[in-house]
């Protein structure tokens, strides 16, 4: 796609006909004549309805004794069997305010669908436990699932805009899983309309790719990319710019996996998927837009000697000839090929009179990457033993480091700076000359580096974060003493930070005025005990504090007060097994509640909501989104009517000229020329208005977001149906209702 609203389109021939050079590389373009926002190409028949359709074909196999008819026959069957494969073929446009499905082979559009939050990025397969293929449309922080007829299967909300979406298997319950990355900072899986895996991060989320069994790749809008195993961190690499494309093959044919990464720099870069390890690097001159695999060049064979025989090759020799295709932002096109061990980034010209590499240059080419590897080894080798011969040969003095030093780590609430102090202690005298720590969820650039300006045995590390996250701090301390010699030590240490450190604890019950009114009920038949232990592990609360709370079982009641915007929360269990989480933050509420579900291993769970002030204070929205909407189609009337008079208009325009009335034909042509101007007038207020109801859209889809959060389970998903349902019919009072109380009529 381009970005003049173009799309360019290449049909490789049927592989069971004669081509030439003159109609192998046929191209069309669609002129959509919209702002495109996403492309997604997919077969929308899965494999059952396939395999259906050849057996149909198979038994109505006319039978024959002939070789020659036989042998005919067996042709027929093969092209009819592509017929098949390609008439499931559709392309999926993703516009500001609409997705349309083309049908490629019949070149006609299937569906032109209005979605008016709008379509960001598209995913399109099979999906969870639905039987039939869906288009998954990402928009304004919602994902609505399409089928062929354009009709909507699938709705859910997130919380922020889809940015990038992909679809791949998930080996815990073998079920195909939906991955989302989001603007809010937040990479979700989802397995139905409920994500069972959520994972934060820094920033933007720009591009996702699943690779195999619960692994997946990931991209940050900093540059960073990296692997997760499920919630695990594999590993991560940082480079300048952010990732615009991935690419996941067997490159260099040693049965492992390994990453293509294409960077907004124009940087291309190999990693291994196991270790990240990088294996070589290189540059073109414009920003990579997308990556593409496959025989492009049509297995590198003149063109006029190709019969479609040689494209249906074996499953052996079926990647031999593949080649890697490089679209650059400014239209330029790159194609690069690789050996059978090892992925030479040899660019190729995009033209039929290509010349294949030699063997000697990727002779060569391996030579050299060895010998390059091997003197790093070397290098490697030589830097230890010198590291060794310091340590040997260093001065035996008295002021010498003593051993079994080590560094006591402590986090405290520092409410005047609004902040978490980190805390650390050297002991045996030693002196902390730096401080180094490594976490890309709170760092811009992942580390930050401390220096104390007095030499001291202590060193305060302020942590300010703006969202309640799990944070694994890796911590490096660099040792040394007062005296002049270069005798130091490195300590490493991991410390984790509770996700809802920035709460501290109130202990008398003058320090809080307010009655917290709002907030959730649910039944609790565990043990307290097992209440402290989740609190404990998620806040910071001293260890007297926990020891006072675990002697009194029978009246227990917490409040904390946010370091960041003061909330009040207090968690409370009352006579007959009732939990109760009241804060006015319900963000707050509905994390605290899913975090405790799973600490608990409750996978339903029903609660009783009060949140009638803030389900109100959306009763403005939702007044402003019903006027926007009349606003918006009465415009749409007026432009229709405004392009009606210009039709008429250039007819009778067209009429005075051809009559050689050039006055009246000046005159129509002013006339067109001010109904034009008020064409772009209206256009401009209805855009206005678009924008304005998007931004109230996004308010409710996160109002249902963060009031579905407030279940679990079963009970999230009917909420989450219910309030769908209130947005078709436009029934903005229920939906409110249904926020206010939970209450599912």
């Amino acid at each position: 796609m381009t970005t003049g609203g173009k799309i360019n389109l290449y049909i490789p021939p049927n592989p069971h006909e004669k081509v030439s050079k003159e109609n192998a590389l046929s191209t069309h373009s669609l002129n959509i004549n919209r702002n495109i926002t996403c492309i997604e190409f997919c077969c929308l028949d899965d494999e059952e309805e396939i395999e259906k359709k050849e057996k149909k074909m198979l038994l109505n196999k006319p039978k024959t004794k002939d070789k020659d008819k036989e042998k005919k026959e067996k042709e027929k069957e093969k092209e009819k069997k592509y017929e098949i494969e390609r008439k499931s073929d559709v392309l999926f446009i993703g516009c500001e305010i609409s997705l349309l499905c083309y049908d490629i082979m019949e070149n006609k559009t299937l569906f032109d669908r209005e979605i008016t939050e709008g379509v960001l990025s598209i995913a399109c397969g099979r999906f969870a436990s639905f039987k039939e293929p869906l288009c998954l449309a990402g928009g304004n922080c919602n994902i609505v699932g399409i089928d062929i007829t354009g009709e909507e299967k699938f709705w859910t909300v997130l919380g922020g805009n889809a940015i990038c979406m992909a679809l791949g298997f998930i080996d815990i319950d073998n079920i195909d899983a939906l991955f989302v990355g989001t603007d809010d900072f937040t990479i979700r899986v989802y397995k139905d309309e409920e994500p069972f895996l959520e994972i934060n991060e820094n920033t933007k989320i720009v591009i996702i790719v699943p690779l195999q069994d619960d692994y997946f790749c990931y991209g940050l809008e900093t540059g960073t990319v990296g692997l997760y195993k499920g919630k695990e961190k594999k590993w991560f690499k940082k480079e300048k710019g952010y990732c615009t494309t991935m690419e996941l093959r067997d490159f260099r044919g040693e049965d492992t996996v390994e990453i293509l990464v294409g960077m907004s720099t124009g940087k291309i870069i190999l990693f291994d998927s196991n270790t990240g390890r990088e294996y070589f690097n290189f540059y073109v001159d414009h920003p990579i837009s997308k990556f593409f695999y496959g025989d492009f060049i049509l297995s590198q064979r003149e063109l006029d000697e190709i019969q479609l025989a040689n494209l249906a090759q074996n499953e052996e020799d079926e990647d031999e000839d593949d080649q890697i295709i490089c679209f650059t932002e400014n239209g330029d096109v790159y194609g690069y090929i690789y050996g059978e061990k090892n992925f030479v980034p040899t660019e190729r010209e995009f033209t039929s009179n290509d010349k294949k590499v030699s063997e000697e240059q990727l002779n060569e080419y391996e030579q050299l990457l060895k010998e390059k590897n091997r003197i790093l080894d070397e290098l490697e080798d030589l830097a230890v033993r010198d590291s060794n011969k310091n340590k040997i040969n260093a001065p035996k003095e008295g002021n010498e480091l003593p051993q079994g030093l080590k560094v006591d780590i402590d986090l405290e609430s520092n409410d005047k700076d609004k902040c978490a102090d980190l805390t650390l202690e050297a002991t045996d005298g030693a002196v902390i000359k730096t401080v180094i720590i490594v976490s890309e969820q709170i760092y811009q650039g992942e580390t930050f580096v401390k220096y104390p300006k007095n030499e001291s045995n202590k060193a305060i590390v302020q942590i300010k974060n703006k969202k309640d996250l799990h944070i694994n701090l890796h911590i490096k301390v660099l040792l040394g003493t007062n005296s002049l010699v270069d005798d130091y030590v490195v300590l490493e240490y991991n410390k984790i930070i509770p996700k809802y450190c920035f709460y501290i604890l109130l202990r008398e019950e003058s320090e809080y005025k307010s009655k917290l009114k709002q907030g959730i009920s649910i039944n609790f038949d565990d043990r307290i005990e097992r209440l402290i232990l989740f609190l404990e592990e998620k806040f910071n609360i001293p260890a007297k504090e926990i020891e006072a709370f675990k002697k009194d079982d029978l009246n227990f009641k917490i409040r904390f007060r946010s370091l960041r915007t003061d909330i009040i929360l207090e968690i409370n269990v009352k006579k007959g097994n009732k939990l109760n989480i009241l804060t006015d933050e319900i963000e707050l509420c509905g994390n605290l509640l899913q975090d405790l579900a799973i600490f608990l291993n409750k996978e339903n769970l029903d609660t009783t909501i009060d949140y009638s002030d803030y389900a109100k204070s959306f009763e403005p929205i939702f007044n402003r989104i019903e006027q926007l909407d009349n606003e918006r189609n009465h415009l749409n009337i007026n432009m229709s009517d405004i392009i009606t008079n210009i039709k008429d208009l250039y007819v009778k325009a067209e009429d005075n000229r051809l009559i050689d009335n050039i006055k009246g034909f000046e005159d129509y042509f002013r006339k067109i020329d001010v109904q034009n101007a008020q064409l772009l007038d209206e256009f401009e207020k209805r855009s206005e208005k678009y924008n304005q109801l998007l931004n109230d859209l996004k308010s409710v889809n996160e109002m249902i977001q963060l009031g579905s959060n407030l279940k679990c389970g079963k009970y999230k998903k009917a909420l989450v149906s219910e309030c769908r349902k209130c947005i078709r019919n436009k029934d903005y009072t229920l939906l409110m209702k249904i926020i206010s109380n939970g209450e599912i009529h």
